[in-house]
């Protein structure tokens, strides 16, 4: 068994302690099935918002101007609507602020 650095000090401490003797601080990591499972509600909630926009913006824009396309629309802006929905899905995630995302 070897010995590994304190996330709260820095000291050495064994690698299985759960709490550093020095400073209290906790040693245990996120388990990997709370990562996937932030990581998917990530990915459903960029989706949500993605495809949010993409509907409000055509309808929004039909309703004002006839002669153009929803769909067009829709698809001239999807991608950068897709990056924003990410970086505001990834934030709010790491924030733990979205649903099924708190820490």
């Amino acid at each position: 068994m070897g010995m590994v650095f304190c996330r709260g000090c820095g000291k050495e401490i064994h690698e299985t302690a759960t709490m550093c003797p020095q400073c209290g601080a906790t040693q245990v990591l996120p388990s990997n099935n709370l990562i996937i499972r932030r990581i998917l509600f990530c990915i459903l909630w960029i989706i949500i918002i993605w495809i949010s926009a993409i509907f409000l913006t055509g309808f929004v824009a039909g309703a004002f101007d006839s002669s153009v396309s929803g769909e067009k629309i829709g698809a001239t802006i999807s991608g950068p609507y897709l990056l924003i929905a990410t970086i505001l899905c990834v934030v709010l995630t790491i924030k733990g602020k979205l649903p099924g995302t708190k820490k």
